[in-house]
């Protein structure tokens, strides 16, 4: 895919209750965000053929990269990793106080303080979070509600029981209402259809022919792009940078920048994998990520290392790279 520089935040909120990820037997759990593939997904359906639709590959490519989507209260210009491991919870006077936790534990590897001097609980802080007015403070993540399916889907029935009739039950799906935060690349026209598109409205997800997954866009902006400065101590010369993981950073893409990153120090590195799946044409794909919130942060990069967060975005696959997000100086 061609490199385009440009990269556009995208907000959209589902107008119908949303079932995506997960499904086992006769029970269906949404997960509490939405994949790049299904949005993707979602814009190639419109342009199959209908009789083609779920019956033979289509080779087709939508022009974008995109990435997962997560919950947030309000339009941003800098996507939050979920489950940031970084993040701690201090309470004072009963109050709650949410921390990054980089500093310290940089200080701790580093030699700079002695072990113990701050309490540091790792994975401590909120699913989901935003920045305001400098505080990190909590984004409540979506309202489930649970609702019963008195017959099969009638396209992807095949998926869940093998069964041409029978009962679909307990199905825990995303309430009408939550909003989402994603990024988008690619031609400034393909873009803009795919504005037009969410617009309209798309389905995402499972059951859509029953009305389910319904997401429609809020709006859409061009991002500001910047190159945040690295993370610095008292009395040291060097340069921290950190890589922030947003998504579901596909584990071979970590592989080969970690490759490349050699040429700097790595100093540190809380990395989670997990494997997914996805349906795609009857069969079901799987992959190992890495898991959203995970950090590395290496010493003395050069300028090049800037170029992860749009290198991320058009090929991990739905995760993304953030370099020094703003967080990290929010440790007190």
């Amino acid at each position: 895919m061609p490199d385009f520089r440009s990269i556009y935040m995208f907000e959209v909120v589902n107008l119908s209750p949303l079932v995506v990820n997960r499904g086992s037997g006769n029970y269906l759990k949404s997960a509490d965000y939405i994949p790049a593939s299904s949005i993707i997904g979602a814009i190639l359906s419109t342009k199959i053929p209908a009789n083609l639709f779920n019956k033979e590959k289509y080779k087709i490519e939508s022009g974008l990269s995109v990435t997962d989507a997560t919950p947030v209260d309000k339009m941003t210009n800098e996507l939050n990793p979920p489950s940031l491991i970084t993040l701690s919870t201090k309470y004072t006077n009963g109050l709650e106080k949410i921390v990054d936790a980089t500093k310290p534990i940089v200080e701790y590897i580093t030699g700079k303080k002695p072990v113990g001097y701050q309490n540091i609980r790792l994975k401590k802080g909120p699913r989901f979070w935003k920045i305001e007015d400098n505080k990190i403070e909590r984004v409540s993540g979506p309202d489930i509600i649970q609702q019963t399916l008195l017959t099969l889907d009638d396209k992807t029935l095949t998926v869940y029981t093998k069964e041409k009739e029978g009962l679909l039950a307990h199905i825990q799906a995303i309430a009408p209402g939550c909003h989402f935060a994603f990024e988008v690349t690619g031609e400034q026209s393909v873009v803009e259809e795919f504005a037009a598109a969410l617009k309209e409205g798309l389905y995402v997800g499972a059951l859509r022919s029953k009305g389910y997954g319904l997401i429609k866009l809020i709006g859409w902006k061009e991002k500001s792009v910047v190159q945040r400065e690295p993370l610095k101590l008292e009395g040291d010369s060097d340069e921290y940078y950190v890589l922030s993981v947003y998504g579901n950073l596909d584990y071979e893409y970590l592989l080969k920048i970690r490759e490349k990153l050699k040429k700097y120090k790595e100093v540190y590195t809380s990395t989670g994998l997990q494997e997914i799946k996805r349906w795609d044409y009857n069969v079901f794909k799987k992959r190992w990520v890495v898991k959203s919130g995970s950090v590395l942060i290496y010493t003395n990069a050069e300028k090049d290392i800037y170029d992860l967060e749009h290198d991320s975005l058009i090929n991990a696959k739905g995760g993304k790279i953030i370099v020094n997000h703003p967080v990290i100086t929010i440790n007190e």
